[in-house]
């Protein structure tokens, strides 16, 4: 049996945010007081707008999987086969290939068959966040 806490109130205002250097805490009667608005997914029903970090055993196909999901954000195509994606800028942080390992995935799998999109950008290369990186 667990044993109940009481919390003791007091007529003093309380405060809603505390500040340590490098902390900033919200309390959780303002996080139930904000009204988010719904989610906007990039891949229908699996990827929503802001950072999306794929992550598994290796050779088990992510790197491919993340080429097409970039491609078909890029192109507002269907992804997967049967996801649809809205278009958009997309960027493939391939931080262990090169150019030409790139260039070679990206014939393989769409060919010159069409013009790859100029709004899908990559890197090969990343600053750490110590050295001013993104």
């Amino acid at each position: 049996m667990r044993k109940s806490t009481k919390i003791k109130r007091t007529r003093k205002k309380q405060k809603t945010q505390m500040h340590f250097e490098g902390l900033q805490t919200f309390t959780a009667n303002d996080l139930q007081a904000i009204d988010f608005p719904p989610l906007e997914f990039l891949v229908e029903g699996l990827i929503t707008e802001g950072l999306t970090l794929l992550a598994g055993k290796p050779k088990m196909g992510k790197s491919w999987m993340a080429l097409d999901l970039a491609m078909s954000v890029a192109l507002g195509s269907e992804a997967l086969g049967t996801r649809q994606c809205q278009q958009g800028t997309a960027l493939y942080c391939a931080l262990e290939d090169n150019q030409r390992r790139l260039q070679r995935r990206m014939h393989h799998i769409y060919g010159d068959a069409i013009n790859w999109p100029p709004n899908f950008h990559f890197s090969t290369h990343m600053s750490r966040f110590d050295e001013g990186g993104a």
